[in-house]
């Protein structure tokens, strides 16, 4: 029975992987094309919204949304989207108050002074993306992972569009952003519309919202300040490549984890949303088939990670110049440094999800605490010795590759205490 969840995890995430990574060749084909129309200070303030847009997405539904794929019922989990949708709602509404009245001062304390011209622009980004994470778990609830990854294709195809288009019409400095809404949009009605035809509104809508809110008070307590921890720290170089070493090493680090991202979002996170869809089915009272299930897909992910880690550690400095352009260099230099931690990435991130299941919400606080500490050790101790970039990012990869490894070996630990003596 192992190897059927084994299976069933491969199928939908060849679905998800079929589409992200259509999605992703589109992405590709207009990566060259884009960075000639747009230089590394324009890529910089992109980086800088997309940074902007994951250091918010913590807050804007308080991680009930990863609650979703929890309930029995088919009717407590629309509670949660509703109530989800609603958070959403009031956490935009304050932010863009916040933006209004004093975005230029918080934005210029974290090294983003740029980001005060565009705050309607990165407002727009976060509401989009809290829409589509949970029309996204909805769908990966029911298991309709072809909308999703048609979603994915039309996201890339028409963000990419958007991007070149408006260069071309008519140039403006904002171009990469409104291209990059633009497929966001898009990934939202496509997914909406699939879904909505199947949508039933559930009774007594005000009790039950607050009873669910109750009943999954620990992904607020906990995974909400593990979530801000995680995106703070992942975030978190780009905003110190812009304070630190200017605009332009923040558009090439840019560029190096929007490549890097490639593999990761490919592969990485769609086995994670076809795991966690088996595994919340499974619940946590059957361990046998839980490690089964989790070992099979460790082992598989190491050897697929294997891959695109060596292309990259091996041949990033040579491609990023040809593919992207001679002014590109460094960013290449910047992915091979960061390849360093990709496989243990593949492998520890699907796997974690199996702390929802196994009610273990604190962990992910202890994890996310100290990836941050990592990342604010690593550059502290560059900045304190005058490190390169390289350098520096030499230390945030290799502390990156010992963080995920035991990540993965704790979880699997876990999962192992719970088989019956």
């Amino acid at each position: 029975m192992s190897g059927r969840g084994d299976r069933d995890v491969l199928r939908h995430m060849l679905t998800l992987a079929t589409g992200a990574g259509v999605g992703k060749l589109v992405g590709i084909a207009a990566i060259p094309l884009i960075t000639r129309l747009y230089g590394p200070e324009a890529y910089g303030l992109f980086s800088l919204l997309l940074a902007g847009t994951t250091l918010a997405s913590p807050f804007v539904t308080l991680r009930y949304v990863s609650a979703i794929l929890l309930p029995q019922r088919v009717g407590q989990a629309q509670v949660l989207v509703l109530a989800c949708f609603g958070l959403l709602l009031l956490s935009c509404t304050l932010m863009g108050g916040v933006f209004a009245l004093w975005g230029d001062t918080l934005f210029g304390v974290v090294g983003a002074a740029r980001l005060g011209d565009v705050w309607p622009l990165l407002l727009g980004s976060i509401a989009l993306a809290g829409s589509y994470e949970i029309l996204s778990a909805w769908a990966s609830r029911h298991k309709r992972f072809r909308p999703i990854a048609l979603a994915e294709v039309g996201m890339s195809a028409s963000g990419s569009a958007a991007k070149v288009l408006i260069q071309a019409a008519t140039p403006l400095s904002g171009g990469l952003l409104i291209g990059h809404l633009v497929g966001q949009a898009w990934g939202c009605v496509a997914l909406g519309r699939a879904l909505w035809r199947e949508w039933r509104w559930p009774r007594r809508l005000r009790w039950r919202v607050a009873a669910a809110l109750r009943r999954y008070a620990d992904f607020p307590r906990y995974r909400m300040p593990a979530q801000v921890l995680l995106v703070v720290s992942s975030q978190s170089p780009v905003f110190f490549a812009a304070a630190l070493w200017g605009a332009d090493v923040a558009g090439q680090l840019g560029l190096a984890f929007t490549v890097l991202a490639m593999p990761v979002s490919l592969l990485v996170q769609t086995t994670a949303q076809a795991y966690y869809a088996e595994i919340a089915r499974l619940g946590a009272g059957d361990a046998a088939r839980l490690q089964a299930l989790s070992v099979g897909i460790a082992r598989k992910l190491a050897l697929l990670g294997a891959v695109p880690s060596l292309v990259l550690l091996v041949g990033a400095p040579t491609l990023f110049p040809w593919v992207f352009g001679a002014q590109w260099a460094d960013a290449g230099v910047f992915a091979a440094i960061l390849s360093v931690y990709l496989v243990a990435q593949f492998v520890s991130n699907p796997l974690t999800q199996a702390l929802n299941v196994l009610g273990r919400q604190r962990l992910f606080l202890w994890f996310d605490g100290v990836r941050a500490l990592i990342t604010l050790g690593a550059f502290g101790f560059g900045v304190s010795l005058d490190l390169t970039p390289f350098f520096t990012l030499g230390l945030y990869s290799a502390g990156l590759a010992v963080y995920y490894g035991l990540n993965a070996w704790t979880v699997l630990r876990l999962i192992r205490q719970r088989l019956p003596r």
